[in-house]
């Protein structure tokens, strides 16, 4: 688990790699998440993990929006974001741990994310995501917006998890240790 300090510019960094770049396919990321404050995010957000630098270099972010005050899945294509908040969730607490799925589907041309082993709330994107070279950051967006809390686990798939599957990670509220994470098929997975 990492502790993030908003006023102190902290995240995790990996430069991109093509095993991390997304485009119009299938894939999932997935993490837990607390968060110590909600305030001093201004008005923009608290992301989880993202590869979003600016408009021309994005793909997609995991953040918590501070203007709805929920958490949310966006994705980039064509100088436009598509999003989905957690909806079903509501506002998400401090000092609580969330289990956080997001995933674009290809096939069914949605986007998606799920809380806790929750209501999958969705949204129709049918113009899939951008691929770039942008960096892959847990806590950071954009080298600017940053996260104020505690990240741990986060998985990247380059495919849709089952809900067999995001189930096993949710474990009950309890997760699993990061070396069990090693699903079949399973493309990378930080902490």
């Amino acid at each position: 688990c990492a502790d993030f300090e908003r006023t102190n510019s902290e995240a995790l960094i990996r430069n991109s790699e093509a095993s991390l770049q997304t485009g119009d396919i299938d894939f999932t990321v997935a993490g837990w998440t607390q968060f110590e404050s909600k305030t001093g995010a201004g008005t923009f957000m608290t992301p989880l993990c993202s590869k979003w630098l600016s408009t021309g270099t994005s793909e997609y972010w995991l953040d918590w929006a501070n203007a709805s005050d929920r958490i949310t899945f966006i994705v980039h294509v064509g100088g436009v974001s598509y999003g989905v908040e957690a909806g079903t969730l509501g506002s998400p607490a401090t000092a609580t741990w969330y289990f956080v799925v997001a995933w674009h589907d290809s096939v069914a041309d949605t986007i998606n994310i799920q809380v806790n082993n929750g209501a999958v709330d969705s949204a129709a994107h049918t113009l899939g995501v951008a691929t770039t070279t942008t960096r892959f950051a847990i806590g950071d967006a954009a080298a600017f917006h940053y996260h104020d809390g505690l990240i741990d686990q986060v998985g990247f798939w380059k495919r849709v998890l089952t809900s067999d599957e995001r189930t096993y990670l949710y474990n009950n509220g309890n997760g699993v240790p990061y070396s069990a994470m090693s699903m079949p098929r399973k493309a990378h997975a930080y902490r």
